[in-house]
């Protein structure tokens, strides 16, 4: 949190707010999170992020560390696979593996993952999408148990390892735009978006689009992630949604 105001109007000036008036209107767009209570609303969203986006715009999502396997449509690949995708909204699941090392399981079918999503409001969703643990399998990897941090909703954090600012999410709860969205951060700090780098849920998962309005790449966590930026999705959020789980 910035508290030196030399600090703030260098801050305040890199987003283009150099008078009152501009930080005042700033402010007055940000919004609450809205709510999301049924599977038909789901649906809405999912079919918005449907929509084909434009063809010149690239992912912004890039490569993970090294050290993470990548699992896409069930095969084992290297990254330049996942970059011949380019310009193709992927469906990524950032997941621990057993024995603590990381994988990145990529479906290129979005409907795969979406219509298990949409079960959520009829059925108990399992502690890790059986769709997700098959791809590991048939990739050679196993998924390890999960075991959450907090006891309810979604935190999501401004740094690695859960430090510096955060704010949590009630299950269901939703922001479509987080250019509109300050909640948690300090009053010379902007807005969420692209800022998100690690997340913690309980008895709720999250999902998050690279683009506002539920555009470009999907992210699905099923369980806490102390460093985004390891996925290739660090400072890469700009819509999220924290689906209840029970």
């Amino acid at each position: 949190m910035v508290t030196d105001p030399k600090a703030a109007l260098q801050k305040l000036s890199a987003r283009g707010i150099t008078t009152l008036e501009q930080f005042a209107e700033s402010k007055a767009h940000m919004r609450k999170p809205r709510r999301i209570d049924s599977e038909k609303a789901l649906e809405e969203i999912f079919a918005r992020s449907a929509v084909s986006s434009d063809s010149s715009v690239k992912s912004k999502i890039g490569p993970p560390s090294s050290s993470v396997s990548i699992v896409l449509d069930g095969k084992r690949v290297e990254y330049n696979e996942i970059a011949r995708l380019d310009g193709q909204p992927l469906d990524y699941v950032a997941t621990t593996l057993k024995g603590g090392d990381q994988a990145l399981v990529v479906f290129s079918d979005r409907s795969i993952l979406k219509a298990d999503l949409l079960r959520q409001f009829k059925a108990p969703l399992q502690a890790i999408n059986k769709e997700v643990e098959n791809a590991l399998m048939a990739g050679g990897l196993q998924p390890s148990p999960l075991a959450p941090r907090i006891d309810l909703g979604l935190r999501i954090w401004v740094d690695i390892n859960y430090t510096d600012s955060s704010w949590t999410f009630a299950p269901e709860e939703y922001v479509n735009d987080l250019t509109q969205f300050d909640a948690g951060l300090g009053w010379f700090e902007g807005d969420w978006n692209d800022k998100i780098s690690s997340v913690q849920m309980g008895r709720c998962y999250c999902i998050a689009w690279a683009d506002i309005n539920q555009q470009g790449d999907r992210l699905i966590l099923y369980e806490d992630t102390p460093n985004l930026h390891i996925f290739g999705w660090g400072d890469a959020i700009s819509a999220i949604y924290a689906p209840f789980r029970s």
